[in-house]
């Protein structure tokens, strides 16, 4: 409660006169000690606890369980509707969506979808930038049209025909690559990925065959997220090989929250009044597990190209529950066949998130055996990572941020410095050169029914 009561002081001041900004000289106001670079940011949407905890138990997630032993982890609280363009604009700027301006897939008014000219405030990369700091953001939510940033940007725009989609890269569309020379080799990955995808799914699933109509249209309706983490890893892995070494990095993979609502029903039919049939539950139950086993392995590839002196943070946005047990299976389709995921996530009390830190600054938990859910301490919630990497970084937080830096994370080797803050990162000249948006309409279709058949809007 005192933090939000701080956090609506700050905002009448801000907004009092016009939304008066202070000029900052940002070459000026930086805190003392050495920043704690590089960092390394891997979010991975919708990863549940409950269902990450007894396959690290059983050794199938290594990278994850080798990250909590060197480091610290728990449980991160999330806002009250968990949707993700909500969700990971506040993990990247430390505002609430008031602030931000991205509060959900769609706008009200216009039914336009946000894209990242409709985002109010700076982002990591862009208080970076002011610093003279580098980065890569990788997959991101709400990057798109790209900005002009101090390193690079790969945009989340995801395509199929004429129009973008959630998660991964057309091949001639503009403004999804920061900067415009490294289209080339961006797009000739995605292209890469695109024609192995069959390959892909085979390597993580096994074959899919004798699957029902139903089954098979829920699986072509989750392929594009494979498709899409498999080119952000990609991307992902040429920028960290390359000789320049970034002070942060962005990833973002969201089949982890795709394979949620799709096949819940299958890995947890004994949660549900009506359950899948045996033969369905046999073919698609360990979806859910082999694509956390998968995205496990992708961080390891990750991890191979950093050091013991990299900061390592997995982040998720929200957990998983199963909801709308008692309904029918068949009521859970959507529009075109495509099986509903079977969690509604807009309920009053969504599931706390996923963090996961390790590195020189941070301290040691190690991990218990027989480690559960009921187990896990909240360390922080999503307002708070923005400032606990500004914060690693000597960069000040500001003071219009709802958050705060982690500092029950920082270990005995990290030098605690007092917090530093400025009254605001956004600046007048910021806020009057944020990304023309364009005019795509068929793109926004497409988009928008696939945001249908994932459940997220009606």
């Amino acid at each position: 409660m005192t933090r939000i009561l701080a956090l609506l002081a700050a905002t009448l001041v801000l907004f009092s006169c016009g939304r008066e900004l202070p000029e900052v000289d940002f070459k000026r106001v930086t805190t003392d000690g050495a920043p704690a670079s590089p960092i390394l940011i891997v979010g991975m949407d919708g990863l549940e606890w409950d269902v990450a905890l007894p396959l690290i138990e059983k050794g199938e997630m290594p990278h994850l369980k080798g990250l909590m032993d060197r480091g610290s982890y728990g449980l991160l609280e999330t806002l009250k509707i968990p949707a993700s363009p909500i969700i990971w604009t506040t993990v990247a700027t430390g505002k609430t969506p008031e602030e931000h301006g991205i509060e959900g897939f769609i706008k009200e008014d216009s039914k336009d979808l946000y894209l990242s000219s409709d985002r109010k405030t700076k982002a990591l990369w862009n208080i970076l930038s002011d610093y003279k700091m580098s980065s890569a953001t990788v997959g991101w939510w709400i990057t798109y049209p790209v900005e002009r940033v101090n390193g690079v940007m790969v945009a989340q725009t995801n395509t199929q025909g004429t129009g973008l989609w959630k998660g991964t890269i057309h091949d001639g569309q503009k403004r999804q690559v920061w900067p415009s020379v490294r289209e080339k080799d961006v797009f000739a990955l995605a292209g890469e990925v695109n024609e192995s995808l069959a390959d892909l799914t085979r390597e993580i699933f096994g074959e899919m065959e004798g699957l029902t109509q139903r089954e098979q249209a829920m699986w072509l309706s989750s392929e594009w997220s494979f498709r899409a983490d498999n080119t952000y890893l990609r991307v992902a892995e040429a920028l960290l090989d390359e000789s320049t070494t970034r002070d942060l990095t962005l990833v973002y993979f969201g089949g982890t929250d795709v394979v949620g609502h799709r096949f819940w029903r299958h890995a947890y039919p004994e949660q549900y009044d009506h359950r899948p049939s045996a033969e369905s539950i046999e073919t698609l139950g360990s979806v859910i597990d082999d694509y956390y086993r998968y995205t496990d392995s992708a961080l390891g590839r990750l991890l191979e190209r950093t050091d013991e002196s990299w900061t390592i943070f997995v982040v998720s946005d929200h957990g998983m529950r199963a909801e709308n047990r008692s309904s029918e299976f068949a009521a859970n389709e959507l529009a075109g066949g495509h099986g509903a995921g079977p969690l509604r996530l807009l309920g009053a009390l969504p599931p706390p998130g996923v963090l996961i830190a390790a590195g020189p600054p941070i301290k040691k938990m190690g991990v218990e055996a027989g480690l559960s859910t009921d187990k896990l301490v909240e360390v922080g919630s999503v307002y708070d990572v923005t400032p606990t990497i500004l914060n690693l970084l000597r960069i000040p937080t500001g003071d219009d941020m709802a958050g705060s830096p982690m500092v029950s994370l920082f270990g005995d080797g990290f030098e605690q410095v007092e917090r530093v803050t400025v009254p605001t990162h956004d600046t007048r000249d910021f806020l009057a050169t944020r990304p023309a948006r364009d005019d795509d309409r068929a793109r926004d279709e497409e988009r928008l029914q696939q945001l249908r058949d994932l459940g997220y809007i009606q």
